[in-house]
Formats: structure tokens, sequence, C-alpha cells
């Protein structure tokens, strides 16, 4: 299984940058979980978008969805099928969006749903979010990714990725700008779930465009000695 970043900021992204976007490849299966706004263009320096399985949106916060309303226009213009799309129901004008949207078979998301998506399985979790978010892990060619979604400090996630090849995490924050009721995690709590959870990868995304990529992984490692930024348009297996 391979781990392809197309965007890793939030809520926007820096100059050049893009907002939460990753494909994942296994064999034949091609699964995006999350279209935030510029990573339309990033995934097709590595996949032709008719290639992609099915999409998977966390939650339906614009940084992490705003791409599929443009990628709609490519699948009509070429005459694709529809592509399998599961996401939460809520907010529900957003989800109306895509509900209407004839480029998309949409699926909505339960809490420990399980789907197969190819060769892959595909299960789900709810986070604590500021919308209903949902933490996703993927089972495929033997190895297992837990992408965190939005979500700030819970009980639930490191049970989830317990024992993970890779954790993809939110870390929007350094332990100093950590604002009161926090919608994300630091750095470090994303690296206290990673060693909660004994994952043998800890990979920080969602950064927010202001943070010192250097004080956030310096933090992370603190706490998990095995933990990267991601780094848009890097592609690493699993």
């Amino acid at each position: 299984m391979e781990l392809t970043v197309l965007g890793k900021y939030g809520p926007y992204p820096r100059a050049g940058g893009a907002c939460s976007s990753y494909l994942l490849t296994c064999g034949e299966t091609r699964i995006l979980l999350d279209a935030g706004n510029g990573s339309l263009s990033n995934l097709q320096k590595h996949t032709d978008f008719r290639n992609i399985s099915a999409i998977v949106l966390s939650h339906l916060h614009s940084d992490h969805i705003s791409d599929l309303l443009v990628l709609r226009y490519a699948i009509q213009n070429t005459k694709s099928p529809p592509v399998p799309l599961y996401l939460p129901d809520s907010p529900g004008d957003v989800y109306a969006l895509f509900k209407a949207e004839k480029a998309y078979q949409t699926n909505i998301i339960t809490g420990n749903m399980r789907v197969g998506i190819g060769n892959a399985s595909v299960t789900f979790k709810k986070m604590t979010h500021s919308v209903d978010s949902y933490a996703v892990k993927v089972k495929c060619g033997g190895r297992t990714l837990v992408y965190s979604g939005d979500t700030n400090m819970n009980d639930g996630l490191a049970g989830f990725a317990l024992n993970a090849d890779a954790l993809l995490c939110d870390a929007a924050f350094s332990a100093e700008t950590m604002p009161a009721n926090p919608p994300h995690l630091t750095s470090a709590q994303a690296a206290q779930i990673a060693r909660r959870a004994q994952v043998k990868k800890l990979y920080l995304t969602h950064i927010a465009p202001e943070q010192d990529e250097n004080i956030l992984l310096t933090q992370a490692k603190a706490f998990f000695i095995n933990s990267e930024i991601t780094v848009e348009n890097n592609t690493v297996t699993i």
C-alpha cells in the first residue's frame, strides 16, 4: 500500500500548497481520502482521476471537500461513470450538494461501518470535532493505515489505530499555540496517541500554515520518535 500526500494544510493552504487530501494505492485500488482545495491538480500528477476507485470524506468542512465541486466537472466532461463517494450526512446543506450531484454515488458513513472498496477493507470511527467527523481505517495487502480526519483529543482514536502500520494524524498546533477548546490535536497529542496505539509510523498532517514545522516535529518526537511531517506530492510505502 502506498500513500501519496496531495494536500497537507488546514484550514487554508500556504502559498503553492493544498488542503487535506491523500491518495491510497493498493494494486489496482485507488482511494481518495478527502479532497481539499488545490488537491485535484496534485492528484493528476500521480494518476488520472478516472482511475479513482472511490472517494472517502472524513467530514464536510470546506478544506476537506472543496475540490470535489470541481472534480464533478471533469467527471461530467469526460462522460465518466459516477464515482462512489462515502461521506457523513451532516451538515445537511453540504451533504445535499453531493446527494444531488450525478457525478457521485453517495453512501452515508456511520460509526463502526465496514465497506469493501476494490481489494481494500475500510472501517470508520466517529471522532470529536465541530461537525460529524470520522477516522478511517484502510486494510489492504496485509497493511493497515489509519487516518484521523479532524479531531481533538478523545478516548477512541488510539484503540481504533491499535497496531496499525501507519497513523496519518491531525497535528494542527504546537503546544504553545493550541487555542482554548481546540477542534484539532497538537503534534505532541498526536504522538501520544501513536505511542498508545503502538503504531509503526506517525505522519503529522493538517498543519496550520502559520505553524513552524520544526517545532511540531520536535514536540512529536519527544513522545514518539518515529514521527514525520507529511510532504506534499511525496509517496511513501506503508
